[in-house]
């Protein structure tokens, strides 16, 4: 089944192409596992093939950044690195027919569980739910119809396979056995009469060019494949589409910048690109992306050659200036660190920005600000879920822990000293470090079965027969936190124990902590505490505390 919707997709291959998806493919069917784009590339580079150019050059649909899109494989083939794992998707299967028998049958077996589990689930006429459907679930449907083993391989790959396919890439995570669950989102009644791989591309298409609406694209405007052929220098085109809103004029700037890196990197500084092979055509009258071209040329990082009458370059070259900052734009795209602290400061500043009387920003709009963007790469939801945890477990924000790919209905509300942090200007990092080093009075009462500990913002009290709730705990941890600086430790113990320390307040962010973890981690502070501490106050008072979570008898040290 071929319609206007899927052809880009479904069209005959270069013999290259199929080359570079038979290459993923049988060693994924060989070994149960993707290999690295390192061993891809080397494999193909002892044939002589650029295997970047090619992976860049296969079709697909939808929005060229942000939005949804889909093609043969996972990855755009943009700042790919060398530990990647690229994934043959179910429409690639279609150009590899030994993937189809252990990757397309089940995965429509699976589809069809899905569907019937989002036509026939009853619902509430005076309550709102998620639907959702367990791995467990799905196992016992697909029981009767598969022999146990592979079966049990099937199910071991169903979380990634689900992760590269628009319909079921929506909000999934784990029950605290856990056990994986998935949204059965709106779109799966589109798939209803689905029975064949050729109608799965044909519909997914046709939701991808629905759905797909970036950076002012008309929705209703027909879609096409970024890039359709083999590569050539006529045939590169940068993933940016006209016309480009102001806020996002920067990130397409980086676009840009890499994208030329990328096309050039095992050529001299001088080579020349041909203007027409990143502006589309389709927006030269609008001027939006040769506006960003020409920011580029008035911060001397491109050099425009032979000027047009109409003041449009016939190439372009980047300078050394500019290469030197692609460099680093791609240097600091993949480093996790200051992804990590980027997004810790944007969120807090984009939820304070957002937010509106009696609600909170709403997470799924996020890829709509600049801030869904890191040096020139999109931000991942699965980076963004870590992001709110560790604000969450830091008393900075307040939001859903339990997600994994674009969200639905979440929303991020600032606490105070979320919205104190994001007044003050200062980033999450330096606002904490200030934040601990207050001096703060806290009151400790009680014997050693019960204990009340708190400052002036909480009080909470935990009894060690029971275990520690995730709220006393994040009290109990908060108040080790904040006596860190004044127990004197030196400098390799004290970071030891700020590495147990953020372990426990991962437990707390959980809601419903690992009492074996806990005990072990507050055991480990407690031994450095009591060991080396030198002030006796704070040596007490965080001694006293872990005591009584545990269950453990500490000496009570002179004050």
């Amino acid at each position: 089944m071929r319609s206007a919707a899927s052809a880009p997709l479904t069209s005959e291959l270069s013999r290259d192409q199929a080359l570079l998806l038979t290459t993923m493919a049988h060693q994924y069917l060989s070994s149960g596992e993707w290999p690295t784009w390192q061993w891809v590339d080397t494999v193909l580079d002892r044939r002589g093939l650029d295997a970047p150019g090619l992976l860049r050059s296969l079709p697909r649909l939808g929005a060229d950044r942000p939005g949804p899109w889909y093609g043969l494989v996972n990855h755009d083939g943009v700042n790919i690195s060398r530990n990647d794992r690229v994934a043959v998707t179910l429409a690639g299967a279609l150009h590899v027919p030994e993937l189809q028998p252990y990757f397309a049958a089940p995965f429509l077996d699976t589809l069809a569980i899905l569907v019937a589990a989002r036509h026939n689930r009853p619902i509430s006429p005076n309550e709102v739910e998620e639907f959702q459907i367990t791995a467990t679930d799905i196992r016992a449907e697909l029981a009767p119809r598969r022999d146990p083993e592979p079966l049990s391989r099937w199910m071991a790959r169903l979380p990634e396979l689900m992760s590269n396919e628009p319909v079921t890439r929506n909000s999934t995570g784990e029950l605290p056995d856990g056990t994986r669950w998935w949204a059965l989102s709106r779109d799966l009644g589109r798939y209803r009469e689905v029975t064949t791989l050729e109608g799965y591309v044909e519909v997914t298409a046709t939701l991808i060019g629905q759905h797909a609406a970036p950076w002012g694209r008309d929705p209703a405007a027909s879609i096409g494949p970024a890039v359709s052929a083999a590569p050539s220098t006529a045939d590169r085109r940068l993933p940016i589409t006209a016309p480009i809103p102001e806020e996002l004029i920067n990130v397409a700037a980086e676009l840009m910048l890499l994208h030329l890196l990328g096309s050039f990197y095992w050529h001299s500084v001088g080579q020349a690109l041909l203007s027409d092979g990143f502006v589309p055509e389709a927006h030269e009258g609008d001027e939006s992306g040769w506006s960003v071209l020409q920011m580029l040329a008035d911060r001397r990082e491109v050099e425009l050659l032979q000027v047009r009458a109409n003041g449009h370059p016939n190439m372009v070259r980047l300078t050394t200036a500019g290469r030197v900052k692609a460099l680093e734009l791609r240097r600091r795209s993949r480093d996790r660190a200051e992804r990590e602290h980027h997004l810790h400061d944007a969120l807090v500043r984009w939820a304070y920005n957002q937010r509106r009387p009696g609600a909170g920003a709403l997470l799924q709009t996020l890829p709509a600000s600049p801030d869904w963007w890191f040096c020139g790469t999109e931000v991942t939801w699965d980076e963004v879920g870590d992001a709110v945890r560790y604000l969450e477990a830091r008393g900075l924000l307040v939001g859903s822990t339990q997600f994994s790919g674009p969200p639905s209905g979440i929303r991020l509300r600032l606490t105070p000293d979320g919205e104190d942090c994001a007044r003050s200007r200062q980033t999450v990092r330096t606002y904490m470090n200030e934040q601990r080093s207050q001096p703060s009075t806290f009151q400790i009462t009680g014997d050693n079965n019960n204990v009340a500990f708190g400052n002036s913002n909480n009080q909470s009290s935990g009894a060690s027969t029971n275990g520690v709730s995730s709220e006393d705990l994040a009290t109990l941890v908060g108040m080790i936190r904040l006596s860190i600086p004044m127990l004197g430790l030196p400098e390799e113990q004290q970071a030891a124990v700020e590495d147990d320390v953020a372990a426990l307040e991962a437990e707390a962010a959980t809601g419903n902590p690992d009492q074996g973890r806990v005990r072990t981690f507050l055991q480990r502070v407690g031994s450095v505490v009591q060991s080396v501490a030198t002030n006796p106050v704070a040596q007490n008072m965080v001694l006293t505390g872990i005591g009584t979570a545990t269950g453990i008898p500490v000496p009570q040290l002179p004050q």
